[in-house]
């Protein structure tokens, strides 16, 4: 019999395998450190990585702290992190993480395995309230950790029974379900791993005082509120993210992050040279950096609803909107038309013939000729939260239709927490509607909001195809190497496009005014699997 460490080590000789200080990307001629990087942000939510949930304070978590995996800011494929190598076994319902050695925390101390498993369980801990925790759901184990699930036993109210240690340096993560796709949650700043001595000391300080393991660290504890926050070096990092040039020590001496009370004001401040970057305005040309977003805003159609339980009319209906024009009246300059299911941040994004960015108003009137439905003079509500742009959105969609079908589309506001209940009520909706979505890897786009399983939770369109859901249960969750999960997902994303249950209109597009005094050690300012400013490689020229 095969003891189960020499099991584990035989498997892990044969992972991916991560970069070493030798093999780093290397800079680009000039990149140097020094000097203080000026960034302003709005107010962080959250600057604690098991509670990362937002744009501001995310920005701060990546640059601050590491993760077990990384995703190449070039084309979004998982990089060795903190885990040097991987495998993954039983169909994808296992992972295995090998760390690299002598990585030390920002206070110091060094990091363990045993810090990996307390805080994946730290984040679904109910106690924790982590707004991501539902991101852990497919460990064995959540339900009770979370709360959801009653037990007499401490140690799994508090521990993660799917998460094991066989030594100081191998993680081994098992899900409830083939999931291989997991991966990218790792690779999230989420569960990226903090200290158990410090968080366990002082869990309230802990929150605004992170101790992780990263090029920087804070310099004082963050308070809600406050005009700025600071990064300074950490004198105990060792390179570790591979989709970075120098495996992510970062140039600038310190960051410096200025809060402003809304993006439009940081901008200004970009604009008047008293930070180097900052989100930019529609109306900024100069000096500005752009990088797709994970955003997609969506029409979606009642599927068990006629007209719309017809693919035809669905596609039709998809055929006769000009993204272009929409993108132009609605969201200048910071959104593109979206051409399918996919965003560019997966590094799998693919178009549907149904999705041209002008449209095709003859090929949509001949679907609905040969669907024998005329949507002239039918009358329909369109539904959407009454937020940001969405009302502009759903009135120009409502011009198009009327425009190139007949089709008479009433704009109807609800606030958001009426949207989402009636969205998930017994009923559903019962006409078209808009919503969006954003995830942080592929199966995230598509489990739910395509599976059979997810109706009446995010499913909202209804959707059940029973290719799909076999699509997902024995291609994509089980592939166990990368390439071929991302091409069992993109024919996913082709069967979804045959379908068009829901309708992509625009894909987010990050935006950021950078001073010319800013360089890139890697030529490339902004992350294209996340879309956030990569400061990390930024210098002072």
């Amino acid at each position: 019999m095969i003891r189960r460490p020499l099991l584990l080590t035989l498997l892990l000789a044969t992972a991916c395998t991560g970069a070493h200080a030798s093999s780093f990307r290397p800079a680009a001629t000039g990149a140097h450190p020094g000097g203080v990087l000026r960034v302003g942000i709005t107010a962080p939510g959250s600057v604690d990585p098991g509670n990362d949930y937002e744009p501001s304070g995310d920005l701060v978590i990546r640059t601050m702290c590491d993760s077990l995996l990384t995703t190449d800011p070039r084309d979004g494929s998982i990089r060795p992190g903190l885990a040097e190598s991987w495998v993954v076994a039983d169909s994808g319902a296992k992972l295995v993480l090998r760390l690299r050695k002598g990585l030390r925390f920002s206070d110091g101390t060094p990091l363990t395995a045993t810090d990996v498993s307390y805080s994946l369980s730290r984040i679904a801990s109910a106690d924790f309230a982590s707004t991501g925790a539902d991101q852990l759901r497919d460990i064995a184990g959540f339900p009770e950790v979370h709360g959801d699930k009653e037990t007499n036993s401490d140690t799994d109210r508090r521990k993660l029974a799917g998460v094991g240690t066989s030594d100081k340096r191998t993680v081994e993560i098992t899900l409830n379900r083939s999931y291989a796709d997991f991966l990218r949650v790792l690779a999230t700043r989420l569960t990226a791993p903090v200290s158990s001595r410090a968080a366990e000391a002082d869990p309230r300080g802990f929150s605004r005082a992170p101790v992780c393991v990263g090029p920087y660290r804070l310099a004082e504890p963050f308070a809600p509120g406050t005009g700025s926050l600071r990064l300074v070096r950490s004198k105990a990092y060792v390179p570790a993210d591979s989709g970075l040039t120098g495996g992510g020590t970062s140039y600038a001496d310190e960051i410096r992050f200025q809060v402003y009370p809304s993006a439009s004001a940081a901008a200004a401040a970009a604009a008047s040279g008293a930070v180097d970057i900052a989100p930019a305005l529609a109306s900024d040309v100069g000096d500005v950096r752009t990088g797709a977003g994970p955003e997609i805003d969506y029409l979606g159609l009642p599927t068990d609803t006629a007209p719309f339980d017809n693919a035809d009319v669905r596609r039709a209906l998809a055929l006769s909107l000009s993204r272009e024009e929409l993108v132009r009246r609605v969201y200048p300059a910071t959104r593109v038309p979206a051409t399918g299911f996919l965003p560019p941040t997966t590094g799998a994004a693919r178009s549907c013939d149904a999705l041209p960015p002008a449209g095709d108003p003859t090929a949509a009137a001949a679907l609905l000729a040969k669907a024998g439905v005329d949507l002239r003079g039918v009358r329909v509500p369109l539904v959407f939260n009454d937020e940001f742009r969405n009302r502009a959105l759903v009135t120009e969609v409502a011009r198009q239709w009327q425009e190139v079908l007949g089709l008479d589309a009433v704009p109807t506001p609800l606030t958001y927490s009426a949207f989402l209940a009636q969205g998930r009520a017994a009923r559903g909706f019962r006409a078209p509607f808009r919503f969006s979505w954003s995830a942080s890897d592929l199966d995230g786009y598509l489990t739910p909001l395509f599976s059979s399983d997810a109706v009446g939770r995010d499913n909202l369109s209804r959707f059940s195809d029973p290719a799909v859901d076999e699509a997902l249960l024995r291609r994509a969750w089980r592939a166990s190497d990368a390439v071929d999960r991302s091409l069992a997902y993109r024919r996913i994303a082709d069967l979804v496009c045959a379908k068009m249950p829901v309708i992509p209109l625009t894909n987010g597009l990050r935006r950021y005014v950078v001073a010319p005094r800013v360089g890139s050690a890697s030529g490339r300012f902004v992350d294209s699997s996340t879309g956030q400013p990569l400061l990390r490689e930024m210098y002072l020229r």
